[in-house]
Order: C-alpha cells, then structure tokens, then sequence
C-alpha cells in the first residue's frame, strides 16, 4: 500500500499505527514516514502514535493540521519534544492527549498546552 492509498480514506475516523509498518510479512517504512502522508485525513478524530520511534517534532507539526482530532496518543514517541508539543495548541478541540513515555516533554510545555486547551486531558 503506498501513500495514495490513504487519501481515499475520507471517511476514517479512528487509526491506529505500530511504530513500524509491514506489507506481507516485509518491513515497508517507519510509522513517522506515514505521518506526514496522513495530514490529509482530515475527519480523523483518534490517532494513536504508541511507541512510534519515528514520529519527531516534524510529524507533531503535521499533525496540527487534523483539527478534528479529539484523542491524541504520543506514547512512548520519544522524539517528539517541547517544540513539538507547542505545534498541537491550535488543536482546540482536542480533549484526550497521551504523553506517558516521552522524556523530551518538559513540564512547562504539558502546562502550556493545558493553558491554550482548557478541558484538555493529559495522560502522563
């Protein structure tokens, strides 16, 4: 499956990632690589990112494009780091943040995005 393949997913709302992706049994690409592909899936209300090594501050910055997303998990994604965390406060409709695993998040940037997103739940 490549990149093309997900545009016609328009109606997808929830969607879960490995940190890497496999086709018929043979590694394809990492998980962060397909982030940037996914920004277009604008009806997404759920996505989770657990444990994907791959996701940096670069597919955090993509992500702040999916302005429908309500839940959010970063778990264990650690590369992505206090800038990164910034890029998400225009996602005010965000209610459910997982962030438990990501040694680069300093305290002041999980207030900052509690502060631009007041009903915003932060999993640590």
């Amino acid at each position: 499956m490549d990149a093309e393949a997900v545009y016609g997913l328009t109606t997808l709302t929830t969607l879960s990632f490995r940190a890497k992706i496999y086709e018929a049994g043979t590694f394809v690409k990492q998980a962060g690589e397909w982030v940037l592909d996914l920004s277009r899936l604008t009806t997404l209300t759920t996505l989770r990112l657990w444990r994907c090594s791959a996701v940096k501050d670069k597919q955090v910055l993509e992500l702040s494009h999916l302005t429908g997303l309500t839940g959010l998990d970063l778990g264990s994604c650690r590369g992505v780091t206090s800038e990164g965390l910034r890029a998400l406060s225009s996602l005010t409709g965000l209610s459910t943040i997982a962030l438990f695993g990501c040694p680069k998040l300093t305290a002041a940037a999980k207030q900052a995005l509690r502060t631009a997103i007041p009903n915003l739940t932060i999993e640590n």
